[in-house]
């Protein structure tokens, strides 16, 4: 059996459904190598009673290229991780300068095909960055969470942990999800410098990973994955920062040991791969807001 990096040649599709304030959304999110069928499974976000979330999506997510018939084709594959070795090229190191034009509203808080939440093409060692503006009523304040309530991340059927034949690898181990929070101003330099420092500075010295799963020998906790947390005073609005990357650090990789004829096995290792995780989905079910 032939094993080679492949980590660069892994696609993911990631596709958002969000709908406004205290109902429900549906998200898709699966990844897939570009010798695979399509996985597409979906999650739910809900928004407590009394809160507004307007949801934007970074312009980093997006590009614009020309197809062969010369035609403008739109699409939302994400920005390289800043962090080396990830990108070594400081050209690819991506900025913000201006939040207002550079977070756009995602209208109505809607999925629309192949739009901003239409995520495809997502390779290993990319992220995705949304903004959540929070928006708290006038009164007392309220302490807010953003938490990932539950996620499924099947098994392989195929690959397994070296000693194990009960312990499949899942793609859980390689999503990162990170965030950041500062009360939202009506200066647009004050929200741009938190959002520059955020994908610059804060993504390439040590970011503090949310959801932290290392493979499924791990029970998912039972309270779920606090995401953020913080008291947003009465009448104002929380800036909550969201990164969630499909991760192309080595912490992640697996590398082949044997086989039994049915299953393969793979442990642990810097010197690995990300073969071992073709094919597989990661599930949000449910992420709360309130």
């Amino acid at each position: 059996m032939a094993h080679f990096k492949f980590t660069k040649k892994m696609i993911v599709e990631l596709v958002f459904a969000l709908i406004t304030a205290a109902s429900l959304s549906v998200t898709t999110f699966a990844w897939f190598s570009m010798q695979s069928t399509v996985t597409v499974s979906f999650w739910d976000m809900v928004v407590a009673e009394n809160l507004k979330v307007n949801l934007k999506y970074c312009v980093h997510n997006k590009t614009t290229e020309t197809d062969s018939s010369g035609a403008t084709v739109v699409k939302y594959p994400g920005y390289n991780d800043p962090r080396p070795p990830v990108t070594t090229d400081d050209s690819l190191r991506k900025t913000i300068t201006d939040y207002s034009s550079q977070f756009i509203a995602i209208a109505d808080n809607k999925f629309v095909a192949d739009g901003p939440l239409d995520i495809k093409d997502l390779e290993p060692g990319t992220c995705h960055t949304f903004a959540f503006e929070i928006i708290c009523p006038a009164g007392a304040s309220r302490e807010v969470k953003l938490s990932l309530k539950g996620f499924s991340s099947p098994g392989s059927t195929k690959n397994y942990l070296s000693g194990s034949t009960s312990t499949p690898i899942c793609l859980a181990s390689a999503i990162d999800m990170y965030t950041q929070a500062q009360a939202y101003s009506d200066v647009n330099a004050t929200n741009t410098t938190f959002a520059n420092t955020f994908i610059t500075s804060y993504m390439t010295y040590g970011p503090t990973d949310q959801f932290v799963y290392y493979d499924a020998t791990e029970t998912p906790r039972a309270d779920g994955y606090v995401l953020w947390t913080g008291t947003i005073a009465g009448g104002t609005t929380e800036l909550v920062l969201f990164t969630l990357e499909f991760t192309d650090m080595d912490a992640t990789y697996y590398s082949y040991t044997s086989t039994d004829g049915t299953k393969d096995y793979y442990t642990r290792s810097a010197d690995g791969d990300s073969n071992c995780y073709r094919d597989l989905s990661f599930n949000i079910t449910d992420l709360y807001v309130g």
